[in-house]
């Protein structure tokens, strides 16, 4: 990947302002996945501007000149979360410079490092997660589906 790829890309925090535009990504992330809306695992984007709030959490979107949301990645309570590209959008950079933004905003990790869950299936991100320095982690005997999933961690002193 070349710098200016993502040279027209700009990241910021989401506000109650993107709420359509968060939803609308969120959408297109469940229909990719081919997964249909469950209010008891979705609630957090349901209601992101209080479940991603500082201090505990942060959701960062990616933006396009045009002004179009084509990238989100979120972090709560050390875990980050619903990192989603637009597929047009992939392969340009746009996961990676969400997620390094995200480390560098977010506030010190509690337990000292970030973990995120992803699917065993998800190549693509695992490889993301390990070019940014995550390495692969133990499960909670709380997480979903652990033999569907795999964790990775950053450590963060």
């Amino acid at each position: 990947m070349r710098d200016d790829q993502v040279e027209s890309i700009s990241v910021r925090p989401a506000t109650l302002a993107d709420a359509d535009a968060v939803a609308r990504l969120f959408s297109r992330h469940l229909a990719d996945l081919s997964l249909e809306p469950d209010p008891q695992l979705d609630g957090d984007m349901a209601r992101f501007e209080t479940f991603y709030a500082p201090p505990q959490g942060l959701l960062l979107l990616a933006g396009v000149a045009e002004g179009n949301v084509v990238g989100m990645a979120g972090l709560h309570r050390d875990e980050i979360r619903r990192v989603f590209v637009e597929k047009s959008w992939r392969r340009r950079g746009v996961a990676t410079q969400l997620l390094k933004h995200l480390i560098e905003q977010a506030p010190p990790p509690s337990a000292g490092r970030f973990r995120a869950v992803l699917a065993r299936e998800n190549l693509p991100t695992q490889r993301l997660f390990l070019s940014l320095g995550f390495r692969p982690g133990r499960a909670a005997a709380d997480d979903p589906g652990p033999t569907r999933c795999q964790v990775y961690e950053l450590d963060r002193f």
